[in-house]
């Protein structure tokens, strides 16, 4: 993969990263504002329903974080577009990191 590619994909992950941890600040600051208790029990429930909801979007997300940062890794290391699905290393062409570009299987690897 050229540096241009690179640099686009360099950019492109850096920005999900930085979104994804802006909403994890949001999440727990919304969940810090919920701890207030509702005295009707309907109301508590859907609440602790919404609470739980943001809970597990926060867990892929921080799922999602780990293998954009590996993705970053694999760029500064120079095995970015190298993918350890197949025997020997191959390098994919561009259109195929586009899709996906935080994966270190390509995606037709993975069919």
């Amino acid at each position: 993969m050229n540096e241009r590619n690179l640099r686009y994909f360099r950019k492109t992950l850096s920005a999900q990263l930085e979104d994804l941890i802006a909403r994890e600040k949001q999440t727990v600051e919304g969940l810090q504002e919920a701890e207030s208790r509702v005295s009707d029990s309907v109301d508590q429930a859907t609440k602790e329903a919404g609470i739980n909801f943001r809970l597990r979007i926060q867990s892929r997300e921080v799922r999602l974080m780990g293998k954009i940062r590996a993705a970053l890794e694999r760029i500064e290391e120079g095995t970015f577009g190298i993918f350890r699905a197949y025997s020997t290393p191959q390098v994919v062409q561009t259109t195929g990191s586009t899709a996906i570009p935080h994966s270190p299987v390509n995606a037709e690897v993975s069919k």
